[in-house]
């Protein structure tokens, strides 16, 4: 049976913390990896076409979320502090988690720097906004098994 991706939402773990503390529930988020981009090592003096693999694409990863001011402020706090960070030891630690009927249903990870911005609205539509995390420093996004 297939999962519904209702009960998802956004950890984070400061270089200094020694544990996890849940931000905000999530209403959107990326492809969570991709395949690596393939590099044409082919030299003049090969009879045959050659690749090798690259490196996967370090973009940010994009998330959305409900806006209220306390997450907001919540939020904005860790992206001043994160804007000062100018070594990869000091970059936090960010998760994504999946919950299913069972409990955890995946968890992925990664280190980076968070932003946030509210995003536009109608008059008389849900306010959201939108949080970015940067996927740099040692420790790639990868999938955690939460058993």
């Amino acid at each position: 049976m297939a999962e519904l991706s209702n009960v998802t939402y956004l950890l984070r773990k400061g270089a200094s913390d020694s544990t996890f503390s849940k931000l905000v529930d999530i209403t959107s988020y990326p492809d969570l990896g991709g395949t690596p981009e393939t590099i044409d090592i082919t030299t003049l003096s090969d009879r045959k076409l050659r690749n090798m693999n690259g490196l996967q694409s370090g973009d940010a990863l994009e998330f959305g979320a409900l806006y209220t001011l306390d997450d907001f402020k919540k939020l904005e706090t860790i992206m001043q502090a994160d804007k000062a960070i100018t070594s990869n030891s000091d970059l936090a630690t960010y998760r994504v988690v999946f919950k299913d009927d069972s409990g955890t249903g995946g968890i992925w990870e990664w280190q980076g720097k968070l932003s946030v911005f509210a995003n536009g609205a109608e008059p008389n539509a849900r306010r959201d906004m939108t949080l970015t995390i940067s996927d740099e420093g040692e420790q790639e996004i990868h999938f955690v098994d939460p058993t």
